[in-house]
C-alpha cells in the first residue's frame, strides 16, 4: 500500500485499487470455485474470512431483489384486479415496506442496534405478503358493510370492528408462527 513516507492520498488510493483488486479476485475467480466447488464428490470445502461472506451475501441479496421486485409486480397487478384502485395497489404495499426503515429507526434508537443483517432484507417479502392481506382483509369488509349498514360512518365502524379483528388474528398467528419457528 505505500511507506509512511508517501503522502496520504496517493496510499489511500492505493488501498482503495489492492480493495477493488481483491473484491475482484473474490467475486470472479474463488467464489466460482468455492461455490461450484471440485469435480467428484470427495471433497467437502468450508471457506471464510477476508469479507468472502459478505460477497456471497451481495450476491445472493442481488438475486433475491430480483425476485422481490417480481414479487411486487405481481401483488400489485393482483391487488388491481381484486380492489380495482390504483391508489391501494401502489400505496398498500409501499406503506407496509416501511416498516424495514421504521423497525430500523426503532431498533437504533431504543436498543442502540444499528446493524442489517440478511434476513432484514429477506424480510421484504413477508412484509408485502402481510400488506397484501391486510388490504384484502379491509377491502373484503368494506364490501360486505353495504349489506349491513347505510350511512358512511356506520359502514366505517363497521368494517374497522371486523377487519381489526381479522388483521390481528392473521398476522399474529403467523407472527407466533415464525416466533415459535426461530425459537
Amino acid at each position: 500500500m505505500g511507506t509512511t513516507q508517501d503522502p496520504a492520498d496517493a496510499r489511500s488510493r492505493r488501498k482503495t485499487e489492492i480493495g477493488k483488486d481483491w473484491e475482484r479476485l473474490v467475486r470472479e475467480v474463488l467464489l466460482p470455485i468455492f461455490l461450484e466447488g471440485p469435480e467428484g464428490d470427495y471433497v467437502n470445502a468450508w471457506y471464510s474470512g477476508s469479507n468472502i461472506l459478505d460477497y456471497e451475501v451481495k450476491e445472493a441479496l442481488a438475486g433475491d431483489y430480483s425476485l422481490a421486485g417480481a414479487s411486487m409486480v405481481f401483488v400489485f397487478v393482483y391487488l388491481l384486479l381484486h380492489t380495482h384502485s390504483v391508489l391501494l395497489s401502489a400505496l398498500g404495499p409501499l406503506l407496509a415496506l416501511l416498516a424495514v426503515p421504521v423497525t430500523f429507526v426503532f431498533s437504533a434508537v431504543f436498543w442502540g442496534n444499528t446493524t442489517l443483517s440478511f434476513a432484514n432484507f429477506l424480510s421484504l417479502f413477508l412484509i408485502v405478503g402481510f400488506g397484501a392481506d391486510v388490504i384484502f382483509v379491509y377491502t373484503d369488509f368494506w364490501e360486505e358493510s353495504l349489506n349491513h349498514k347505510d350511512s358512511l360512518e356506520a359502514r366505517l365502524a363497521w368494517t374497522y370492528t371486523r377487519a381489526l379483528k381479522s388483521s390481528i388474528t392473521t398476522t399474529g398467528t403467523t407472527a407466533l408462527a415464525f416466533l415459535v419457528a426461530a425459537i
